[in-house]
C-alpha cells in the first residue's frame, strides 16, 4: 500500500514536472519568437526610414544641381548675348566722340572700319554707303592729307 502511494506520488511528481518544463519551454519560444518578430519589424522600419531619407536627399541634391546649372547657363547665355549686342549692335562712340574720333584728333586720319565713331561692320553710315567703299575713301582721303615728313 505505501509502495502505491509513493509510486503514485512519484508519478505525479513527475507529470507535473513534465507539464511545466513543457509550459516553460513553450513560454520561451513564444516570447523569443514575438522579440524575434519585434526586432524584425523595427529593423524594417529603420531600414525603410533610412531609404526614404536617402531618396529624399538625393532628389533634393539633383535638384539643386539642376537649377545650379540652368542658372548658370543662362547667366552666360544672357552674358554673351550682351557682349554681342555691344560689339556687333552698339558699337563705341557717341557722345564725346568715339574711336575713330580719338584717332583722327590725334593722328589727323580717319582709322579705317570706324565711321561717326562707331566700330565694326554694317554701322558705317544709314546713307547706304558700305563700309568698304568708305574705307576706300578714307583712305584716299588720309593719304591726301597725311602730314609731310
Amino acid at each position: 500500500m505505501v509502495v502505491a502511494a509513493v509510486v503514485v506520488v512519484v508519478i505525479v511528481v513527475v507529470v507535473v514536472a513534465v507539464v511545466i518544463v513543457v509550459v516553460v519551454v513553450v513560454v520561451v519560444v513564444v516570447v523569443e519568437v514575438v522579440v524575434l518578430v519585434a526586432v524584425v519589424i523595427v529593423v524594417t522600419v529603420i531600414l525603410v526610414v533610412v531609404a526614404v531619407v536617402i531618396v529624399v536627399v538625393v532628389v533634393i541634391v539633383v535638384v539643386v544641381v539642376v537649377v545650379v546649372v540652368v542658372v548658370v547657363v543662362v547667366v552666360i547665355v544672357v552674358v554673351v548675348v550682351v557682349v554681342v549686342v555691344v560689339v556687333v549692335v552698339g558699337g563705341g562712340g557717341g557722345g564725346g566722340g568715339g574711336e575713330g574720333e580719338g584717332y583722327l584728333a590725334v593722328t589727323g586720319r580717319q582709322k579705317p572700319g570706324t565711321h561717326d565713331g562707331k566700330i565694326g561692320p554694317g554701322l558705317c553710315t544709314a546713307k547706304g554707303v558700305s563700309c568698304r567703299k568708305m574705307d576706300r575713301m578714307l583712305h584716299l582721303l588720309n593719304t591726301s592729307r597725311a602730314p609731310q615728313q
